[in-house]
């Protein structure tokens, strides 16, 4: 997968990069359509920026959506029941 769109922004306060993904890159790194991003942004599933004309979010919020999901799809099946 190559990311297309990224940016690296320099926190003003104490100097760290914090990488933001456009809205292409961020679902394709989810798995998730670009529509559906958007949905999920409209509704504060996942926090965004937007900057100009585009959508950006966080490399942090994008790995913690990718657990979360990641989590979510995970299903615990116990092996004692169903006998």
């Amino acid at each position: 997968m190559t990311l297309s769109n990224t940016l690296q922004v320099k926190c003003d306060n104490c100097g760290h990069d914090t990488t933001l993904y456009d809205l292409v890159d961020a679902s394709e790194i989810l798995k998730r359509h670009p529509e559906s991003m958007r949905r999920y942004v409209r509704y504060g599933d996942i926090p965004a920026m937007r900057i100009e004309r585009g959508v950006y979010f966080k490399e942090s919020d994008v790995q913690a959506k990718k657990l979360q999901w990641t989590i979510e799809d995970i299903k615990i099946v116990n092996p004692r029941e169903g006998s």
